[in-house]
């Protein structure tokens, strides 16, 4: 539930953020001018109607619906990345850990992780600690 709260809440930002810029009174925010694609997987669709629900507070009852398009979208966008099945991904999630502000957070986070991992010792399997 956490996560849809929070998609909302981006949705709330960005209409606020775009308003009088992207979206002025010649050119309003409206559904008709909204295309969305998504892969087909149900937690990414809800996390999209979230962030809908956010952007379109208030809308009307009768306001035309947004289709989300999931086909054949796994084609081309990023997959869910468990299991990490696509070489994509991968290439991905490396180019992005190396960005300076997750370094930063890496190291602010190590302390805490072997903690974690510490007080979870008798509930972890072989490899844990890598």
């Amino acid at each position: 539930m956490m996560g849809v709260l929070q998609m909302a809440s981006l949705g709330e930002r960005l209409r606020e953020e775009l308003t009088g810029t992207l979206f002025t009174d010649q050119k309003p925010l409206h559904p008709n001018r909204i295309r969305i694609m998504s892969t087909d997987f149900p937690r990414t669709i809800q996390s999209v109607q979230a962030l809908l629900t956010g952007l379109f507070e208030g809308a009307q009852l009768d306001a035309p619906a947004i289709e989300i398009d999931v086909r054949r979208t796994n084609e081309y966008l990023i997959p869910d990345p468990q299991p990490r099945q696509f070489p994509t991904q991968l290439v991905l999630e490396s180019h992005l850990a190396k960005r300076p502000h997750l370094v930063e957070k890496e190291k602010e986070l190590t302390e805490l992780a072997h903690k974690v991992t510490d007080a979870l010792q008798d509930q972890l399997g072989e490899g844990a600690k890598g």
